[in-house]
């Protein structure tokens, strides 16, 4: 198993990362408890049985998917 650097914190269920061996799409097969703010998701290949572990931000506002919330955008007048 490979454990890969920190992704974007925005890694919901539906986003599934490809296999880098096969390009396939792989499947969660667990969630563990990381650091604090973080989990460590296990994805496993159906096709060539490759895992990956990927640590991914639990806090979404806390995340850089939320950066436009600190920006300079105002809602409509």
């Amino acid at each position: 198993m490979h454990l890969a650097y920190p992704t974007e914190p925005s890694l919901i269920l539906i986003e599934r990362p490809r296999c880098r061996n096969c390009q396939t799409r792989m499947n969660l097969a667990q969630i563990m408890p990381g650091p604090k703010g973080y989990d460590y998701r296990t994805f496993e290949c159906t096709k060539c049985d490759c895992t990956d572990m990927i640590a991914v931000c639990t806090d979404p506002m806390k995340s850089a998917s939320a950066g436009w919330i600190h920006s300079n955008l105002n809602p409509p007048e």
